[in-house]
């Protein structure tokens, strides 16, 4: 069985398991068999002990219940949604390119949102077998900053979804710090056959937990951000969370007011930005003055 097909089991009884928890065996292979997977009952234990061990990703049977789902306290990370999407990018992007090689007909029959970027979605497969298999991997990388093409040879350690692009987090040979490398912007991908030792007291993405975005000051400590929201805006971060952390201090026909606790940064700064009016900072009051001083510049630029 190829790559993509695996892909495609692991993202069908995710999504089963997710949405409809306690479903049985059989009921879980007919879901794949309606999806054009025929495999037997060893076939899916084997499926199961692969997401387990390839992503730390434990789906158990309830005897009580009598049918499977995600234990959530032994699921590394527990984001089984994030992963769920990324399966779906990976797929997204090889049925493109298997259909891109059929013909050029392809195109008039797609429509494409020009904000969603699949350009780097071929490097996502290596990227996963390099993580989970300890290989060392070489690429060139863009530089938004510095505007310049450089050779990085890292130890890749996890990969962080924001804003529909993914991003790579590794060390450099040589280093001891995490950065992070925009997919889009990696061509020249070698996996080498060099492997290495994960260090466990490193954790990829936990910078990731208390940020918007992917940017952070590790000299930065994290803060308590009230913002008060109109209560229309409220309606969709019930349901589209700025962060984990959200909680809810007022939600009436006047506000929606919310408290996240993040560690501030420009990502978060750009997000206040693109709620406009339907906004307002309340603390800390730093970040008041701030957002304040952007807005008076924004509307300096049409005078």
């Amino acid at each position: 069985m190829g790559w993509q097909d695996k892909l495609r089991q692991y993202q069908l009884i995710l999504n089963r398991t997710e949405f409809k928890p306690y479903s049985s065996k059989i009921e879980l292979i007919s879901y794949l068999e309606q999806n054009g997977f025929c495999i037997r009952s060893r076939s899916f234990d084997r499926v199961v002990q692969d997401l387990r061990k390839a992503f730390g990703i434990s789906i158990k049977y309830n005897k009580s219940q009598k049918g499977y789902f995600i234990d959530k306290d032994e699921t590394l990370g527990s984001d089984i949604e994030g992963f769920v999407r990324m399966l779906q990018t990976i797929n997204l992007a090889e049925l493109f390119q298997s259909s891109v090689k059929e013909g050029n007909d392809f195109f008039k029959q797609v429509s494409f949102d020009k904000m969603y970027d699949l350009k780097g979605m071929g490097n996502l497969k290596d990227l996963i077998l390099a993580i989970k298999n300890s290989q060392v991997v070489s690429f060139d990388h863009y530089s938004f900053q510095k505007k310049t093409i450089s050779r990085f040879q890292v130890y890749p350690y996890g990969l962080h979804e924001y804003n529909n692009r993914w991003y790579l987090r590794a060390i450099p040979k040589g280093d001891s710090n995490f950065l992070t490398f925009g997919i889009d912007r990696i061509m020249n991908l070698e996996i080498q056959k060099e492997t290495f030792t994960k260090d466990p007291n490193k954790d990829p993405n936990a910078i990731f937990k208390d940020i918007i975005g992917i940017r952070a000051s590790e000299s930065k400590e994290k803060e308590h951000i009230i913002l008060s929201f109109s209560p229309w805006r409220g309606n969709y971060l019930e349901s589209l969370k700025i962060h984990p952390s959200q909680t809810i201090i007022e939600n009436n026909d006047k506000e929606y007011r919310i408290s996240i606790y993040v560690i501030p940064n420009l990502e978060l700064e750009d997000l206040i930005y693109a709620y406009a009016d339907s906004v307002k900072v309340i603390e800390p009051e730093w970040l008041v003055i701030k957002i304040k001083e952007g807005l008076i510049k924004t509307l300096q630029q049409y005078k």
